[in-house]
């Protein structure tokens, strides 16, 4: 299970948030506060209060314990997005399938990593973006051989990076959730 709160600050205040929306794997869920049962691996987590919204979460789910995720609403400081900008199939005649995301906000210089995961029968496979330099960010992109990308239906994907300087993580959601 995860406990997800979420508290909104006010000069010196801090209240708990009540009534924004959970998004689970891309997928509207729930309100906080909220205690739901997800299934074992990883899930992303946003919560929207309005037109705001806080920064993704991953957790990783193994059942063996309560875990907690905490958004924090009303701080002046903004926090870089990563978005996932595609992450479309390949076409019949395709070698390659290329996915791309964007972090805002934080140059290339300043990234550790930035890394694609993808589930392929029940396994998720980290596979590194290369970085290049762009308006207000930094793009990341990844080549997969087209075949990994075929299929019925795309497999669940989502990507993660790291900032050098401060240490701070960022993830888009998991896409291509089943419901």
């Amino acid at each position: 299970d995860v406990a997800i709160r979420a508290t909104i600050r006010k000069d010196d205040n801090v209240t708990p948030l009540k009534g924004a929306r959970i998004w689970i794997d891309g997928q509207a869920r729930a309100a906080v506060p909220a205690i739901l049962t997800l299934t074992r691996g990883p899930h992303s987590i946003r919560v929207t209060d309005g037109e705001t919204d806080a920064p993704v979460q991953l957790v990783e789910v193994t059942g063996e314990h309560m875990q907690m995720s905490n958004f924090e609403f009303g701080t002046t400081d903004r926090m870089p997005r990563l978005v996932l900008l595609n992450h479309e199939g390949p076409g019949l005649l395709s070698r390659v399938a290329t996915i791309t995301a964007f972090l805002e906000s934080v140059a290339n210089e300043d990234l550790q990593d930035m890394t694609l995961n993808v589930e392929e029968a029940g396994v998720w496979n980290a596979v590194p973006m290369s970085l290049l330099p762009a308006p207000g960010g930094t793009v990341g992109v990844a080549v997969l051989n087209a075949e990994r990308m075929r299929g019925t239906r795309l497999p669940r994907m989502y990507v993660g990076a790291t900032q050098t300087s401060t240490g701070a993580r960022y993830f888009t959601e998991i896409q291509n959730s089943e419901k």
